[in-house]
């Protein structure tokens, strides 16, 4: 009576199973591409080329205004209002160019030039906005993150700081108030 070995048939299948797993792999990234980010309003070789000139026209940008974002509202239907830049408290002419997107897709990207916005949201959930505004030669960029099935939040985001940090500034912030309060 001859035994049966089992380890040609295992080293069969387990490489039909890699390859089969690397296919399926390659489908998947081929049908689902990467999306680029719209942070900077260009696309990545073009900001990481010329992030310090970025980072020094935005620490002069804040500096001398502030973006007011008091006059956008939205709903989980649209979003409408006007956004503009302030220089000590008043309003200023100012260039924008203006992004409204998903996180995930670029499928309902819409671009605005003007600081009037009316956008018809086409779906509930998350969606970014990204301005970039011009001044006199300076330019600022800012992030505006919304979740329309939560309207009473609009989170204005720096987008020089990551997600975590701008939290960990937030609970260090209240944690001072807390003590001052005490």
């Amino acid at each position: 009576m001859s035994k049966f070995n089992f380890w040609p048939l295992t080293i069969i299948l387990m490489l039909v199973f890699a390859i089969v797993a690397a296919v399926l792999t390659i489908k998947k990234a081929v049908n689902n591409p990467v999306q680029e980010s719209n942070l900077f309003l260009a696309n990545y070789h073009i900001a990481d080329k010329n992030i310090n000139q970025i980072l020094d026209s935005q620490i002069e940008f804040e500096k001398k205004y502030d973006l007011d974002i008091s006059k956008l509202k939205f709903n989980e239907k649209e979003i409408f209002g006007n956004i503009s830049i302030l220089e000590n408290g008043k309003m200023i002419d100012s260039d924008f160019d203006i992004i409204i997107t998903r996180p995930t897709s670029t499928e309902f990207d819409t671009n605005v030039k003007n600081p009037n916005i009316k956008f018809e949201i086409p779906k509930l959930g998350r969606w970014n906005i990204y301005i970039k505004s011009e001044v006199k030669n300076l330019i600022g960029y800012f992030y505006l993150e919304l979740d329309t099935r939560k309207p009473e939040e609009i989170l204005v985001l720096n987008p020089f700081i990551s997600h975590k940090r701008v939290e960990r500034i937030q609970l260090e912030k209240e944690k001072r108030i807390q003590e001052l309060l005490d």
